[in-house]
């Protein structure tokens, strides 16, 4: 992984939902199903795991990583407990319930928000990233469209938003784009994923199609590839 200046958060897609974050050096990976059929190579060194919800496509070697790196997990309440009882050691493991947040190091706090979806542990969530460079992230977890969503834009302000777009386990490119037409005002660039398999028929051309607000900038990304957030304002960038 590129390394990133002092104002630089550089955003790689890993695959399916998994993203990492870098500042500075300190990694943060996302939803690490770093095994999926179409994963990029993960990075060789993680400080901090956020986990959305208990799903394997979404825990992924959550478990196995934070042993590995000596990397925390953050995830709901109920999942945090059923990994300690899996074995992972209680100092790696921090429990957060929606509407809390907490910082992970590197300069981010994350921010535990509602989703609609099912899980087997607790609930299922999204999460904002704020950087410290100014600029907050929103992975939407696997969800459906809902309406308070325009409370996450209202309060956390995102200008980033990691969007599911597949369909038929989440909401697909008609939901995604409503979502960003009307709900989502704060964000500037939208980065969809978890898409591209046989029995998810989403796809990012779709989205861009639907998607009417003109500052929304749809990046598609590649497993593997970045884009860097600097320290300006994201609307200074288009």
């Amino acid at each position: 992984m590129a390394a990133t200046s002092s104002s630089e958060v550089l955003c790689t897609w890993l695959g399916h939902n998994a993203f990492s974050l870098d500042h500075d050096g300190y990694t943060v990976v996302i939803d690490p199903w770093l095994t999926s059929p179409k994963a990029a190579k993960g990075p060789e060194k993680i400080d901090a795991i956020l986990v959305s919800h208990s799903h394997d496509e979404s825990l992924g070697e959550a478990k196995d990583l934070a042993q590995k790196h000596n990397a925390k997990v953050y995830c709901v309440q109920e999942l945090a407990t059923q990994l300690k009882s899996d074995g992972l050691a209680a100092d790696l493991v921090v429990d957060v319930n929606k509407g809390g947040t907490v910082a992970i190091g590197g300069g981010f706090r994350a921010s535990l928000v509602h989703a609609v979806h099912s899980t087997t542990v607790g609930e299922a969530a999204g999460w904002v990233v704020s950087c410290q460079n100014g600029h907050a992230i929103y992975h939407t977890g696997d969800t459906d469209i809902f309406s308070d969503m325009k409370l996450i834009s209202d309060v956390h302000k995102p200008d980033v938003a990691l969007v599911c777009i597949g369909g038929r386990y989440t909401m697909g490119p008609a939901a995604a784009a409503h979502a960003l037409n009307t709900l989502l005002p704060s964000v500037k660039i939208a980065v969809p994923m978890r898409f591209g398999s046989e029995e998810l028929e989403g796809t990012p051309q779709e989205l861009q199609a639907l998607v009417t607000r003109r500052e929304v900038n749809i990046t598609r990304l590649e497993p593997g590839e970045s884009f860097s957030l600097t320290g300006r304002s994201v609307k200074d960038l288009f």
